[in-house]
């Protein structure tokens, strides 16, 4: 894995402010418990923390968990939460929560409750229950159990579901909220927020997040070696590290006169504007009525 990356170096030695973009699944590992949980490793929880305090730089966590789930894998108020895949966004001077998501909500606990007899039927399965989502695993389960058992979810959650939307993952169901909101709504919706000018962008996660906002660059740990599917959690924590050695270095180069090059990093962040979440609501308040109708 080169860290060295050419590209992100030179542009983070001329940026005024950092912004990074982290999916934790990238950094979760097996952990030694009974339950077998996943979890951040304590280097990467420490280098997570280490960039997230550095001036200039606003360290951004996603996660298709709740906000309260990727607060039990870590807990720092320097950080901002982009949880439910982009649906709520928590952190210091952010706040957004998708007003059709919490109006749809009660669709997913509809379903939740249909399903809890399901390991009944099929014993090996394991259903967990989000605020806004629902995953079912059924990988043990024998093949003819897998059919009937997906047979099952495409009647529940068909294709033209009004609300909810069924997607298989390899052995796994995940049923969401059928939203026109994602990672990259969110991530824009974040950097809508920033006024510094020359902001670098990186990003270290999966194609939607590489792909989320223009601009952005993502991680070498993200698409070299063994893939982005392989990446282990070391791997993130060296990138972190040698990200952070690359923003202090800029910052110690900026000069006390703002003359004489780039200028000291800083991170300017606006007011958020009320037209995007009034827009959110009319559209929740339009489909509620033609759903209703």
């Amino acid at each position: 894995m080169d860290v060295g990356h050419h590209e992100l170096e030179t542009r983070v030695a001329g940026a005024s402010s950092l912004i990074l973009f982290l999916e934790l699944e990238r950094g979760l590992e097996e952990s030694l418990s009974p339950t077998g949980d996943r979890s951040l490793s304590p280097e990467l929880r420490t280098r997570i923390a280490e960039i997230a305090s550095r001036e200039g730089v606003l360290a951004c966590v996603m996660d298709r968990r709740s906000l309260s789930e990727m607060k039990a894998l870590i807990e720092d108020p320097r950080l901002v939460y982009v949880a439910n895949q982009g649906m709520e966004i928590e952190g210091p001077a952010f706040h957004f929560a998708h007003p059709e998501a919490l109006q749809c909500r009660s669709a997913i606990e509809a379903l939740g409750q249909k399903l809890s007899g399901l390991p009944l039927l099929f014993p090996e399965i394991s259903i967990e229950s989000r605020s806004l989502a629902l995953n079912i695993d059924f990988s043990r389960c024998p093949a003819q159990a897998a059919e009937e058992l997906t047979a099952l979810v495409r009647a529940l959650v068909p294709a033209d579901h009004a609300d909810l939307i069924a997607t298989l993952h390899g052995s796994r169901f995940e049923i969401r909220l059928r939203i026109d909101w994602d990672y990259g709504h969110a991530m824009r919706w974040i950097l809508g927020r920033i006024k510094s000018p020359d902001t670098a962008i990186v990003t270290i996660g999966g194609e939607e997040i590489e792909g989320g906002v223009d601009g952005a660059i993502p991680a070498p740990t993200a698409n070299e070696g063994a893939g982005a599917d392989k990446t282990s959690s070391s791997d993130v924590a060296a990138f972190l590290g040698w990200l952070d050695e690359r923003w202090q270095e800029r910052v110690e180069m900026s000069p006390d006169s703002p003359e004489v090059g780039p200028e000291r990093p800083a991170l300017s962040i606006k007011e958020a504007s009320p037209i995007l979440n009034v827009r959110l609501r009319r559209a929740a308040m339009g489909r509620k009525r033609s759903g209703g109708g």
